[in-house]
């Protein structure tokens, strides 16, 4: 298997983006703006920004602290792909 090439700073970003989805998601489904999907709560938009603040300060090389990891996989298990669904990237 190849090594997995991880730039910190661009995967920061995109849990940025992920984090910033679940809060408006959860907005506007509050305000009635919206539909579907798991259930977004403050609990799940904590996890993310968690996941976020570990991964800005870990340095590319260095072991990724375990949280990470419990973090992740909490995130996916709840707003990942459905069953059945395939990844075309």
């Amino acid at each position: 298997m190849a090594d997995l090439a991880v730039d910190p700073s661009a995967l920061s970003s995109r849990l940025e983006a992920f984090e910033s989805a679940l809060s408006e998601l959860k907005e506007g489904v509050a305000n009635e703006e919206m539909e579907g999907g798991p259930p977004v709560g403050d609990d799940d938009i904590a996890r993310a920004h968690r996941l976020t603040t570990l991964l800005k300060t870990w340095t590319l090389g260095s072991d990724l602290p375990s949280e990470v990891a419990t973090l992740a996989e909490q995130l996916i298990a709840k707003f990942g792909d459905e069953p059945g669904q395939e990844d075309t990237a």
